[in-house]
């Protein structure tokens, strides 16, 4: 059943309303372990659970309210399938231990809204080149936020400073 107002795009299927969608039985179906929900199942729930308080709301506004709050986990669950085809193995030993292992170091500074699409960019550029993302120590100067990005070569940094710009830092530490 489609909710009033959602429409189909060229990009896909990933605003529809239908019940085989929001149940995980249609475009976006991917498989459950056992009783164990991702994030993107959960987000599907929600999303069915508001459509759920669309179809009886009687006032107008409120009901346009949760459908479109269900459009927008709907969107959150697509995010989620997405994120969930990236493996991008994140190291989870220390920030500086990261950096004595791998010395070569990027340092971006942070925009004020945040790396956004950048950041997207910078996983892509780590998963295609089958590396592990390695975070160094953040730093925080003159009321600028930076995040340093560590390589174990100085081909592999050299390579993402000409894709990301920063300053490449040796570290010893």
């Amino acid at each position: 059943m489609m909710l009033r107002g959602s429409r189909s795009s060229s990009r896909g299927s990933w605003n529809n309303m239908s019940k085989d969608t929001l149940y995980g039985q249609g475009p976006h179906k991917s498989g459950v372990a056992g009783d164990l929900m991702t994030s993107r199942d959960n987000y599907l729930q929600r999303a069915a659970e508001l459509n759920a308080l669309a179809q009886v709301e009687r006032d107008h506004a409120d009901k346009l309210e949760f459908e479109n709050l269900a459009r927008a986990y709907l969107r959150l669950a697509k995010q989620a399938e997405r994120n969930g085809h990236t493996n991008i193995a994140v190291s989870s030993i220390g920030a500086a231990q990261n950096e004595r292992e791998c010395p070569y170091i990027i340092e971006i500074a942070v925009p004020p809204n945040g790396l956004g699409p950048t950041l997207s960019a910078i996983l892509d550029f780590h998963r295609d080149r089958k590396c592990s993302l390695r975070l160094g120590r953040s730093r925080r100067r003159d009321d600028q936020d930076y995040v340093r990005w560590c390589f174990a070569s100085i081909a592999a940094a050299n390579e993402f400073k000409k894709a990301f710009g920063g300053k490449l830092i040796f570290s010893l530490s």
